[in-house]
């Protein structure tokens, strides 16, 4: 007998950040954002539920969202993925961040760590912070 996959849908967050993939079951909630999204179906669908998505600037989110004030540094981006959090009321997340995206998650978790399990991190560098 083959497993159920959980519905997965398409959406667009506040009509201007785009997220790519929400897998609507599952229990810990993972998210995936730009340079690893492709891999967030490699989780167990039913232990997992995936937001891939792209932050603003990268991949499919729309260009016009960008505001150079606000993304001068990676704390206009974390506070994206705060708001995100919040906005699919979200709490015990494990975010996967690679890069520059890595970062984003240790400053997105330094401000609100009550948000977030776990933090997996590829390739971080805190040069990317200054």
């Amino acid at each position: 007998m083959s497993k159920m996959v959980p519905a997965v849908i398409d959406v667009w967050w506040r009509q201007w950040r785009h997220i790519n993939r929400v897998r609507l079951a599952g229990g810990v909630p993972v998210f995936v954002p730009t340079g690893i999204k492709d891999g967030g179906w490699v989780f167990d669908p039913e232990r997992y539920r995936v937001v891939l998505f792209d932050h603003v600037g990268a991949g499919g989110s729309a260009l016009s969202a960008y505001d150079p004030v606000k993304y001068a540094t990676l704390n206009g981006y974390a506070g994206d993925v705060l708001d995100l959090c919040r906005d699919l009321q979200l709490d015990k997340v494990v975010f996967v961040g690679h890069s520059v995206s890595a970062m984003i998650g240790v400053l997105a978790a330094a401000e609100a760590p009550e948000v977030f399990d776990k933090l997996v991190l590829v390739g971080p560098s805190p040069r990317y912070t200054n």
